[in-house]
């Protein structure tokens, strides 16, 4: 019953035990019809339980409840992207080369220091083909969240500046859209000065935007680190003067990017006048012989940015490890192979000294062609040893870095 009408009844006709016959209590409603509700008293006790019943909301009989809503099914979690990034610590003629095609010099601006917690505030990029400027992209991103005044008073960019700007995603998806796909799947190198600051704080934007990358990277810093410049110190502003390149708003991430680009072709170009000042001092044997071998391996498809080659008593083939010696100021030019290696016949040998081994054989020959013969057999062995040099540079950074140091001085072509 109503809880309101179960009250109402009670009160006009309990007294003839009407609620009670409602409940279908009739040996009680005939007893109260008899004694005018128990003499009264019955009628007020249940006059006052009707009133409590009605006042909780009708306790005793309460209405259907609705069905509870179902829970929706949780959904299934979402792939999480892992974008990644290798460091190109080494500056093979074939990275040269491929930076002078093109790169992508870039910078960012941030509420801090901390890749994963704080966020990016400005993020430019400077395209560079053929050594020039060819394109830029810069715009600024509002973080969700308060600039740091420690922030701000680095590169000068406050909240005000950054409530219209657009959100992360979006600035990183108009930042992916100019570098392009070559450089998202690491085929153009991206630059940057402490490079790896900018780098984490990006491939964690782009995890949090959706976007897969992998990306290859090279940074300034590291750079004139190893290359011992002249300098009282690495910072950006410091290599800008001394490379003669104006910087007109530092730590703006456009100008910074523009500036990072210029040292960085400042510094491969000096790079190259080094590898062709040493190439220009070799034997014109020895130039034919590197020349000859860079040639064979690239014909056979093999990986070359490993290949360098050092010139003292010997000339020798190196990829991290060495791969074959060959003397071409000696007297009779020659090349060291194993015995087991198949020469045709009437190819003139002689048998090595010890100090080259003894399980070796001297090749002679005039030119480089002179050693067809034998294309294939140092294409395999380079083969061979580039494995066990890319299995160590991939190891670690550590290992990257060791190798980077261990050929910096030796020839590249």
């Amino acid at each position: 019953m109503n809880p309101l009408a179960d009250l109402l009844i009670t009160v006009f006709l309990g007294p003839f035990g009407i609620h009670k016959f409602l409940k279908g209590k009739t040996g009680m409603g005939i007893l109260y019809l008899c004694t005018a509700g128990l003499f009264g008293i019955g009628w007020l006790f249940d006059c006052i339980q009707a009133a409590r019943r009605f006042a909780i909301g009708a306790k005793h009989n309460p209405k259907p409840s609705t069905p509870p809503v179902p829970a929706p099914k949780a959904a299934a979690p979402s792939k999480i992207i892992s974008p990644t990034a290798r460091n190109l610590q080494i500056f093979s003629a074939d990275c040269i080369a491929a930076c002078r095609e093109k790169f992508i010099a870039f910078d960012l601006e941030t509420t801090g220091l901390d890749s994963y917690h704080d966020r990016i505030v400005e993020i430019s990029a400077v395209m560079f083909e053929n050594f020039v400027p060819t394109g830029r992209f810069s715009t600024l991103v509002n973080p969700g969240r308060p600039i740091p005044n420690s922030a701000s008073s680095i590169h000068g960019i406050h909240d005000e500046d950054v409530k219209d700007a657009p959100d992360e995603s979006s600035a990183i998806a108009a930042f992916c859209n100019f570098i392009g796909k070559e450089a998202l799947c690491g085929d153009v190198v991206l630059v940057a000065h402490n490079a790896l600051f900018d780098v984490k704080f990006l491939l964690y934007a782009l995890s949090r935007a959706g976007i897969e990358a992998e990306l290859s990277f090279m940074d300034t810093l590291s750079m004139a680190r190893r290359w011992n410049l002249d300098v009282s110190n690495k910072k950006l502003g410091t290599l800008a003067q001394h490379f003669s390149i104006e910087q007109n708003a530092a730590h703006r991430a456009e100008d910074d990017a523009c500036v990072c680009g210029r040292i960085f072709v400042k510094m491969l170009e000096q790079r190259e006048l080094e590898t062709r000042t040493k190439f220009e001092s070799l034997t014109p044997l020895e130039q034919q012989t590197i020349v000859w071998v860079k040639k064979i391996l690239t014909d056979a498809g093999c990986n070359t940015d490993l290949l360098t080659f050092s010139a003292t008593a010997y000339l020798t083939v190196n990829c991290l490890y060495s791969v074959i010696k060959f003397k071409p100021k000696a007297k009779r030019p020659y090349v060291l192979v194993d015995k087991t290696t198949d020469l045709p016949s009437g190819e003139e040998t002689a048998p090595a000294v010890k100090s080259e081994g003894a399980d070796r054989v001297r090749v002679f020959y005039q030119t480089p062609e002179d050693l067809d013969c034998i294309k294939n057999t140092i294409t395999a062995r380079y083969c061979q040893v580039f494995e066990s040099a890319l299995s160590f540079v991939s190891a670690s950074d550590k290992n990257m870095k060791a190798a980077a140091e261990s050929i910096f001085d030796q020839i590249t072509v």
